[in-house]
């Protein structure tokens, strides 16, 4: 299987985690950081699958299915803001923005 690297977001506090794939538009919820980023890969990895059984055009069209600009943009500006802001304790309410790979 071959290696690539994928852009993703994660943020939320407590017991309240989403992340999302910006490469794929795929989205998941959880309670944790890591059961998030845990299941998010997971998320990926089964759509790569799956898509190996479908016809080539398929294929390829879901292969360059992103997030639209504007989401992209907008978990971007978050993220960003979240570091230049991240000794100020009442911004985003404890709400932490983050940014990773995922390898498959």
């Amino acid at each position: 299987m071959k290696t690539q690297i994928y852009k993703a977001y994660i943020w939320g506090s407590d017991s309240n985690w989403g992340a999302i794939c910006t490469n794929f538009d795929i989205a998941v919820q959880a309670d944790s950081f890591e059961e998030v980023q845990s299941l998010l890969q997971y998320a990926v990895f089964e759509y790569l699958e799956g898509l190996d059984e479908l016809p080539k055009d398929d294929k390829k069209r879901l292969l360059n299915r992103r997030t639209p600009f504007w989401i992209r943009g907008y978990l971007h500006m978050r993220y960003l803001l979240s570091k230049l802001m991240i000794f100020h304790k009442n911004f985003l309410m404890n709400y932490q923005y983050s940014s990773f790979e995922i390898a498959i």
